[in-house]
């Protein structure tokens, strides 16, 4: 015996039993309008909720990919980003100094952060300096190239203290960093990306291609160490 959808719901409907065709049409009436407004409920509470979390300040995404806005860079993030407020939002700026006011270009926008590179610098950090590499940024090997060497100093520092402070627990004071005159030529390791497309590629990964290709360059020992 063949049992139909209405076989099935009888036994639970009590006495209201599904055996008109207008007793049918209207539980179809009555199921969608509460449907209906059961969507509707849902609408209103989604509402509802966003406008509360707004109110108590809850952050709300306001930038917007390839958009360019006007930023001060306030610190470090530990690989060397800048890290700028726009509305309550961070947004991480690679090629920015702590200090640097600067018109920066969204790569990337979160619900609650933002990813950018810098556009122009309107104003310079007392700590900018020239880059000793003619391939900074774009090589993506350094991080701090673009700051004095005693401001990157200061900021590792800082970086274990709040390390300690943050998963610790603990507040410490850092002592000053050791260091030598030497400042650059000084790394006796290096990381080559590689990717297959056809062929084996081992390059350096530019910072500033795009997510996923890679970008030759030729680079000598005189770039490097030499500056000559």
């Amino acid at each position: 015996m063949k049992l139909t959808f209405w076989d099935a719901v009888n036994p639970f409907a009590g006495e209201y039993i599904f055996d008109e065709p207008q007793q049918r049409l209207e539980f179809i009436i009555t199921a969608a309008i509460a449907a209906v407004l059961l969507l509707l409920f849902c609408i209103c509470l989604k509402r509802a909720i966003k406008k509360h979390k707004n109110r108590f300040g809850e952050k709300v995404m306001s930038l917007s990919k390839n958009q360019n806005v006007e930023l001060y860079i306030d610190s470090f993030t530990s690989e060397g980003s800048g890290v700028g407020r726009y509305e309550n939002m961070a947004v991480f700026v690679s090629g920015a100094a702590a200090g640097d006011k600067v018109t920066a270009h969204i790569i990337k926008a979160k619900k609650t952060y933002a990813v950018a590179r810098v556009e122009k610098v309107l104003r310079p950090a007392k700590s900018r300096i020239m880059p000793a590499c003619p391939y900074f940024p774009s090589c993506g090997g350094c991080a701090f190239q673009h700051i004095s060497y005693e401001k990157e100093k200061e900021h590792k520092k800082k970086r274990v203290e709040d390390a300690f402070s943050h998963i610790a627990h603990i507040n410490i004071e850092a002592e000053t960093l050791l260091s030598d005159n030497k400042t650059t030529c000084y790394r006796n390791k290096a990381q080559y990306p590689v990717s297959f497309d056809r062929q084996l590629k081992i390059a350096f990964r530019s910072a500033l291609a795009p997510r996923g290709r890679l970008r030759k360059l030729h680079i000598t020992a005189a770039d490097i160490c030499g500056y000559s």
